[in-house]
C-alpha cells in the first residue's frame, strides 16, 4: 500500500510539473509574441514619424537653399517696399554700415551689402 501511494505521489509530482512547465512555456510564448507585435508597432510609427521628418527637411532645405550667402541679391528686391527699415522690432541685429535688411515675397529676411548686392547673412522665418 505504501508503494502505491509513493508510486502515484511520484506520478503526480512528475506530471505536476511537466503541467506547469507546459503552462509557464505556453505563458512566456504569449508574452513573446505579444513583445513583437507591439515592436513592429512602434516600428511603423517610427518609419511613419521619419517620412514626415524627412518631408519637413526636405521643405525647409528647399527653403532655405533659396537664399544663401555669397549668393546676389536679385534686382527685382531692390525696391525701397522690401526694405526693412524697422530690423530692431523684428528682432534682428543692426545690418552695420555698408549692409541693409531686405524681407522677400516668403517673409524671409536677408542681409545684402549695399554696394555689391551680394547676400551676406539669411534668416529664413
Amino acid at each position: 500500500m505504501k508503494m502505491t501511494i509513493l508510486g502515484l505521489s511520484a506520478a503526480a509530482t512528475i506530471l505536476g510539473t511537466a503541467a506547469l512547465a507546459q503552462t509557464t512555456n505556453d505563458q512566456a510564448q504569449a508574452d513573446y509574441q505579444a513583445k513583437q507585435a507591439q515592436y513592429q508597432e512602434q516600428k511603423q510609427e517610427y518609419k511613419a514619424n521619419q517620412d514626415r521628418y524627412q518631408d519637413q527637411k526636405r521643405a525647409y532645405h528647399h527653403e532655405l537653399a533659396r537664399w544663401a550667402a555669397g549668393q546676389p541679391w536679385p534686382e527685382r528686391y531692390w525696391g525701397d517696399h522690401y526694405i526693412v527699415n524697422d530690423w530692431a522690432e523684428v528682432h534682428l541685429h543692426d545690418p552695420g554700415v555698408g549692409y541693409r535688411w531686405y524681407r522677400d515675397d516668403n517673409g524671409n529676411y536677408v542681409r545684402v551689402a549695399t554696394g555689391t548686392h551680394v547676400i551676406e547673412e539669411v534668416y529664413v522665418r
